[in-house]
C-alpha cells in the first residue's frame, strides 16, 4: 500500500474487530478520546425562524487538523472518515469510521459505528465525532452525512457549516465535517434547509423499525463448507490457512418494500473466515429495497489497480458483483482481502 491513511484504516479495522460490536446508537464512556458515531434520533423543530446561510466551507472527509505538538491527543494532525454498508446479517444500515493519527503516522485513536438505514423523510443519513474531552488545546473533528434538502448545518456557537458532496460517499448525499476546540461534546448539529429553516430529524425515528421495513430479518446458521446454493449464501473452500468460523444467511423477506433513503444495502449472508491467523469478515450485499435489482455503487468505490472486475471501497473492503449484489471481503490486509474474495463462492 502506498496510501498512508491505508494503514491508519487498516489499524482501524483490525481494532474493530478485536472488541464487540459497537452499540446501534452513540452512548459515550467518558475517555481521553471518545467516539460518537450514529445516526442521531433527536428531532429538531420545523417552526424555527429563518436563518442567515452564509457560512464556512466543510472540512474535507480526510485531511489534517491543527493541534499543540507534545500534548497526546492535542498532536492530532491527521485523520480520515470513511463510509461503508453494514455487514450485520439481516440489516440494512451504513457504519461510519473516524481515526486519527499524529503526524509522525503514529495511530491516536478511532472508532467505528453502525446504525439502521434511514427513511426516505430522514435528512441525516449518519453522524460522528472525536473528542478530544481534556484538553481544550486539542482538536475535536465531528462530522455528519446528509442528504440534498440541507444546505447548511449549525454547530456550535452558531457556527454554519455548508456540507459537499465527496467519492467517498454515496450519490446524492453531502458530507459537513468541523473542528472544535477540546474539552467538551460538541453541540448536537442542526440542519437547515436552503430557506434557512430548521429541518426536522424526527423521521430518523423510524429507522430500523418495522413500519419502514428495514428492521433486522430473521437468520440461520449454515454450514460453510456446505452453504446452500443460493445467491445470498458464501461457500468457503477447504484450503491450508484458510478457516470459517461461522455463517449467517437471511431466512425471511421484508413485509413490504423498506423505506430508505438512497440506494441502501442490506446483507443477506454474512461469514467470519480466517486467513493466516487474520480474521475478515465476508458478506454478500443486496439492494435493500428490491433484491433483484442491481445494488448501487460503494462508498468510495474504485478500481483494483491489479485485478479486473474487482474494486476497493471505504472501510477497507475489497469487493466483486455476485449477481446484482456485491461478495465483499473485510480485514486488515489488502493482498488476503483478494485473495479471499477470489477463493470465495455464491450461488449467484
Amino acid at each position: 500500500m502506498t496510501d498512508p491513511f491505508d494503514i491508519l484504516r487498516d489499524r482501524l479495522v483490525a481494532a474493530a474487530h478485536a472488541t464487540s460490536p459497537p452499540p446501534r446508537l452513540a452512548r459515550p464512556r467518558r475517555r481521553i478520546l471518545i467516539v460518537l458515531v450514529a445516526a442521531l434520533l433527536v428531532s429538531s423543530s420545523a417552526a424555527a425562524a429563518v436563518v442567515s446561510l452564509t457560512g464556512e466551507d466543510s472540512q474535507p472527509l480526510t485531511g489534517k487538523v491543527g493541534g499543540k505538538p507534545g500534548a497526546g491527543p492535542s498532536d492530532a494532525r491527521e485523520y480520515v472518515i470513511e463510509m461503508l454498508p453494514s455487514l450485520s446479517v439481516g440489516e440494512a444500515g451504513w457504519c461510519a469510521t473516524l481515526a486519527l493519527r499524529h503526524s509522525n503516522g503514529q495511530p491516536i485513536a478511532g472508532g467505528e459505528g453502525c446504525g439502521p438505514a434511514p427513511p426516505a423523510a430522514a435528512p441525516q443519513i449518519v453522524s460522528g465525532a472525536l473528542v478530544a474531552t481534556t484538553s481544550r488545546s486539542g482538536k475535536s473533528v465531528s462530522y455528519i452525512v446528509v442528504d440534498d434538502r440541507v444546505a447548511s448545518v449549525r454547530v456550535d456557537g452558531g457556527r454554519m457549516i455548508i456540507p459537499r458532496p465527496s467519492a467517498a460517499i454515496p450519490s446524492g448525499w453531502k458530507a459537513a465535517v468541523w473542528f472544535t476546540a477540546g474539552g467538551a461534546a460538541p453541540a448536537m448539529p442542526v440542519l437547515l434547509d436552503k430557506a434557512g429553516q430548521v429541518i426536522s430529524t424526527e423521521p430518523n425515528q423510524r429507522a430500523g423499525t418495522r413500519a419502514a421495513g428495514t428492521r433486522r430479518l430473521a437468520t440461520r446458521a449454515v454450514d460453510p463448507a456446505r452453504a446452500p446454493h443460493q445467491r445470498c449464501a458464501i461457500e468457503v473452500p477447504s484450503r491450508a490457512g484458510l478457516r470459517a468460523a461461522s455463517e449467517r444467511v437471511v431466512t425471511e423477506t421484508p413485509a413490504h418494500e423498506p423505506d430508505v433513503n438512497g440506494r441502501a444495502f442490506r446483507a443477506c449472508a454474512g461469514a467470519v473466515i480466517y486467513l493466516a491467523g487474520r480474521r475478515f469478515t465476508a458478506a454478500v450485499l443486496v439492494d435493500a429495497r428490491n433484491p433483484s435489482h442491481q445494488a448501487a455503487a460503494l462508498p468510495g468505490q474504485r478500481p483494483h489497480p491489479g485485478a479486473p472486475g474487482i474494486v476497493e471501497a471505504g472501510g477497507g473492503i475489497t469487493a466483486r458483483r455476485a449477481g446484482p449484489g456485491w461478495l465483499v471481503v473485510r480485514g486488515i490486509n489488502p493482498a488476503q482481502r483478494l485473495r479471499l474474495l477470489h477463493a470465495l463462492k455464491t450461488g449467484a
